[in-house]
């Protein structure tokens, strides 16, 4: 928001693309308050309690539809409405990739990196009962996305915790035994098909059309500094929300990028700030779900250097999360209260 008054103190001028990226922003700025209000009025323990409701909803009905649509033949499609991403890759060989509720099976396995721990942290430290057919279904569900993208985030988070926490026995046991469910699956599903993707991807191969997009994107994110950022307004201020997709479009295939060209260094710096602040909340925090919430935090970080989806909400709700759970400090880990926001600032001033 500050981004944008700047631009157009600036400026002085509205583009026509600018309305539809405002409006876009208005939703998403109104939709953080409503979540923030939730979190302060009923406590983030009966919040993450529906949250885990509705992610139990969104796993059955993908594994369903996966089910249906692969070997009877029923799509959910011809009946109810789901919205396709602009380029969907949908399935591998002859097998219908698991979106569930998604535009594309890669959001599901974002929704999933980002999400399904904090339904964790629920179920382990508040209602303090881990339910293990959820837990296989989530793993399930993500395996039959059949993202590479999505299994190598969960790699680089392996690494950067096991780093981080110095659990490496544990971590590189998970990471193993995870690997080796990954690879069968879908060895049994789709000969090899997924080991032949992720090479592919690391050797950046001219026949995976999503790299080309991706490097083509880049490409244009190269000629529009050449050509178009001809003074030091635009790389202050950019060239205003919805200039990208207005002159290209689809997005640049990197959140960070995108924010820049369109934002300037000021829209950018805004954006990292936002991060540095959730990371040193977590940082700070004496919570026995740190390391959870650091998962949940560099899910959404490389998620958002491959793909340009700012108006997925669960982006936003998964920050929240993870910062107000943060907030809780040792001393209401053991208690099955409500943790709102104004009982933990209590406690600290007592």
């Amino acid at each position: 928001f500050t981004s944008i008054v700047v631009y157009l103190l600036y400026y002085g001028n509205i583009h026509s693309y600018f309305y539809k990226a405002f409006r876009a922003f208005v939703f998403i700025f109104l939709y953080i308050v409503s979540i923030s209000l939730i979190f302060k009025k009923y406590g983030v323990n009966h919040v993450l309690k529906y949250l885990y409701y509705a992610t139990w909803i969104v796993l059955v009905y993908g594994l369903l539809d996966f089910l249906l649509s692969n070997f009877i033949g029923i799509h959910f499609d011809n009946y109810l409405y789901r919205y396709n991403a602009e380029v969907n890759h949908g399935s591998v060989g002859n097998i219908i990739r698991l979106r569930s509720t998604f535009s594309e099976p890669g959001y599901l396995a974002f929704y999933i990196n980002t999400i399904f721990p904090i339904t964790l942290i629920y179920l382990k430290f508040i209602r303090k009962k881990i339910n293990y057919l959820y837990f296989f279904l989530g793993i399930i569900v993500f395996i039959l996305t059949v993202s590479s993208a999505g299994f190598a985030i969960f790699s680089i988070n392996i690494i950067l915790l096991s780093l981080l926490f110095k659990k490496y026995k544990i971590l590189l046991l998970a990471t193993i035994l995870f690997s080796g469910i990954f690879i069968l699956s879908n060895t049994i599903l789709s000969n090899t098909i997924l080991v032949k993707k992720i090479t592919k991807r690391i050797t950046l191969n001219e026949n995976v059309i999503s790299v080309n997009e991706r490097l083509n994107k880049y490409i244009i994110a190269n000629e529009e500094f050449e050509n178009n950022f001809n003074n030091i307004g635009d790389y202050l201020f950019g060239k205003s929300p919805g200039y990208i997709i207005s002159n290209h479009n689809s997005g640049l295939g990197n959140f960070f990028l995108n924010t820049f060209i369109e934002h300037g260094i000021i829209g950018i710096v805004i954006i990292i700030v936002l991060f540095y602040k959730v990371f040193t909340t977590i940082l700070k925090s004496n919570a026995k779900w740190k390391l959870y919430c650091f998962y949940v935090l560099f899910s959404i970080i490389l998620h958002l250097l491959i793909v340009q989806i700012f108006y997925n909400l669960f982006i936003y709700f998964g920050l929240l999360s993870i910062y107000y759970l943060s907030k809780i400090t040792k001393d209401h880990e053991t208690l099955k209260e409500n943790f709102t926001l104004i009982n933990i600032v209590k406690s600290n001033i007592h």
